[in-house]
């Protein structure tokens, strides 16, 4: 049998060992060079993948060597929100802030002579209470009762200040001033976010 293909081997034509060794080199050409350019563009993408994942490993790494870091900022804000819910109580009353203004013009020798509480407006996670004032007395007198008001353990601003002399006469011939503008405190609205 190994004999019988020898002969045939022998008896073929030069024609046909060229065609073969034609379709060899065909084949050899498109595997090694033609379709190796395939896996060479898989190679390529899959070696971008790896990049952007160790890249993604190293961000996460630099984060969680951070996080002590991130902790103890999330803590200070913490603190710092609960500072200023002090200021921003939750059970406030306009009555309460009237009361701080009178007891503050007694101790001041101010006359309060407006006092017309606004209404509220809701913001976000806190309510404006609107209160128009007038106050009358001496230059130092209306100071010490702005420096009182802003001394109360909550956020009171003042706005649209005006002050001009008063109509009002003192008993020793001082010159009084009239102070007017509107006062506005803040409330936190619980569970309003």
């Amino acid at each position: 049998m190994a004999t019988d293909i020898r002969q045939q081997i022998n008896q073929m034509p030069v024609t046909h060992f060229v065609l073969i060794g034609i379709i060899l080199s065909a084949t050899y050409y498109y595997l090694m060079f033609e379709g190796s350019s395939k896996y060479e563009n898989r190679i390529k993408n899959l070696n971008s993948q790896i990049d952007k994942i160790n890249g993604d490993i190293a961000a996460n790494k630099n984060v969680v060597k951070d996080i002590s870091k991130f902790e103890e900022e999330v803590n200070q804000i913490s603190e710092q929100f609960q500072s200023a819910i002090e200021y921003l109580p939750s059970k406030s009353k306009v009555e309460d802030v009237l009361d701080q203004l009178y007891r503050i013009a007694r101790t001041k020798g101010v006359i309060l002579s407006k006092v017309v509480p606004g209404g509220t407006t809701k913001k976000k996670f806190y309510e404006e209470l609107v209160v128009d004032i007038q106050v009358s007395g001496s230059y130092s007198a209306i100071t010490g009762f702005i420096v009182e008001v802003s001394q109360i353990p909550r956020i009171i601003n003042i706005h649209g200040i005006s002050l001009k002399p008063s109509s009002r006469k003192s008993l020793t011939d001082d010159l009084l001033l009239d102070l007017s503008g509107k006062l506005v405190t803040y409330r936190y609205i619980e569970g309003a976010n």
